[in-house]
């Protein structure tokens, strides 16, 4: 382990000149950094850098954008599920009318009571 003094004379490397900076706070106790712990730093800053935490704070200063930025999120994801749901529902209609056409025992009488439910269901006006 090295032991960073706070006035250097010679021109600094990047590790070196980190560390100082971490040593030299006032009123702070002095305590010695290792070069894994300034790389561990550094890993530490490029993660935080990755994960967009700036883009983040700023968000989360103007609350009327994030409220706006959800709304409009969350409309997008309904509309979604729903479109999704419709989509989901005419395939298993579908798989369901061709298995009733192929008039299995047990499970044919399951699809063709569904099959006049979902018709009655259809031929229903509401006024």
């Amino acid at each position: 382990m090295r032991k960073y003094r706070h006035k250097r004379t010679e021109p600094h490397t990047e590790n070196e000149y980190s560390a100082e900076l971490a040593v030299g706070i006032p009123g702070r106790k002095r305590v010695e950094i290792t070069d894994k712990k300034i790389t561990h730093i550094q890993r530490l800053a490029d993660y935080f850098e990755r994960l967009n935490i700036e883009r983040y704070t700023q968000l989360l200063q103007k609350p009327w954008r994030m409220i706006g930025l959800n709304l409009v999120s969350g409309m997008a994801r309904g509309a979604g599920i729903a479109i999704g749901f419709t989509i989901l529902g005419a395939v298993i209609l579908y798989l369901l009318g061709r298995l009733a056409i192929l008039n299995l025992p047990l499970v044919g009488d399951f699809i063709a009571e569904i099959w006049s439910y979902v018709n009655q269901v259809k031929d229903m006006r509401i006024y």
